[in-house]
C-alpha cells in the first residue's frame, strides 16, 4: 500500500513538473477502440474500393452496351446500304413485247426493212426516204379501189423489192401517191428485213422454224422441193412464206405480206 502510495506521489510530482502536460495512458479499452476504429476504417475503405469497382464495372459494361449498339447500328446500316448497292445494281428486265403473240404477232402486218418500221398498207413516199424507187411506174395511173402487180422498186445498192401499188380511194392517182397494199421479200434479195416476234429472212429458213414462232398456219402445201404456210385473216388479208427444202433452190424462199384495207 505504501509503495502504491509512494508511486502515485511521484507521478503527481512529475505531472507537476511538466508543467500541466496531459499524459494519456492506453488501457487495454482504448486498445480495443483503436482496433474497432481501425477495422472500421478498414471496412470503410474496403466498401469504398467495392463501389469505385462496381462503378467501373457499370461504367464498362454501358460502355459494352454502347458499343454493341454502335456496332449493330453500323452493321444494320452496312447491310440497308449493301441492300441497296444489289438493287441498284440489278438490271430491270422490264420491255415492252410487241402486240400479241404467235400468230397475232405476225397478222399486225408490222415489218423492219433496213431498220425502220413499217405497217403495211404504207404509203409509197416512206419507202422512197430508203432510197426505194420506180420511176417507170411512179406516173403511171392506178384506178379508184384498184391494185397493180409486179412493181419492182431498187434502191441505191440495186437490191430490189416486189410490191403491188394500192389505191383505196375512189378517184384515180399516180402511182407515186398510191400507198402499198402488199410486198414481197427473198432471200436473194439480201435486205436487212424482220416480222414481229424475231423472225429474219435467211437461208436457213425451214417450215420448223417458222412454225416455232407462229404456230401452225391456217394453210399449208407441200410440193416437190417446196412447203408453202399461209397465215390469214382475210381473202387479201394474209402473210404467206414460201419455203424451198432444195439446198439449191433455198435462196428463192421468201416471204408476201398483204393487207389491202386503208391505212386509218
Amino acid at each position: 500500500m505504501k509503495k502504491f502510495v509512494t508511486c502515485m506521489l511521484i507521478l503527481s510530482l512529475s505531472a507537476a513538473a511538466l508543467g500541466g502536460c496531459t499524459i494519456t495512458i492506453n488501457t487495454p479499452e482504448n486498445s480495443v477502440n483503436s482496433e474497432v476504429s481501425t477495422e472500421s476504417s478498414a471496412s470503410e475503405s474496403s466498401e469504398e474500393s467495392k463501389n469505385e469497382s462496381s462503378e467501373e464495372s457499370v461504367v464498362s459494361e454501358s460502355s459494352d452496351e454502347t458499343s454493341t449498339q454502335t456496332s449493330a447500328a453500323e452493321e444494320s446500316s452496312k447491310t440497308e446500304e449493301s441492300s441497296k448497292t444489289e438493287e441498284s445494281g440489278k438490271t430491270e428486265t422490264s420491255s415492252t413485247p410487241a402486240a400479241g403473240t404467235g400468230k397475232e404477232q405476225l397478222l399486225s402486218w408490222e415489218f423492219t426493212l433496213d431498220g425502220k418500221s413499217y405497217k403495211i398498207p404504207v404509203d409509197f413516199s416512206e419507202f422512197k426516204k430508203l432510197g426505194y424507187s420506180v420511176k417507170s411506174e411512179e406516173d403511171k395511173e392506178v384506178g379508184a379501189n384498184t391494185y397493180t402487180i409486179g412493181i419492182y422498186p431498187k434502191n441505191a445498192d440495186g437490191k430490189s423489192l416486189s410490191v403491188q401499188f394500192w389505191n383505196p380511194g375512189s378517184t384515180a392517182k399516180k402511182a407515186s401517191e398510191c400507198e402499198i397494199g402488199s410486198i414481197e421479200i427473198a432471200v436473194q434479195d439480201d435486205v436487212d428485213f424482220e416480222l414481229p416476234g424475231g423472225f429474219k429472212l435467211s437461208e436457213s429458213i425451214t417450215p420448223e422454224y417458222v412454225k416455232s414462232i407462229y404456230g401452225e398456219p391456217d394453210e399449208s402445201t407441200e410440193g416437190s422441193g417446196y412447203v408453202t404456210l399461209t397465215y390469214k385473216e382475210g381473202i387479201y388479208n394474209y402473210v404467206k412464206f414460201f419455203i424451198y427444202t432444195d439446198s439449191n433452190m433455198v435462196k428463192y424462199s421468201n416471204v408476201l405480206i398483204e393487207n389491202f384495207e386503208t391505212n386509218a
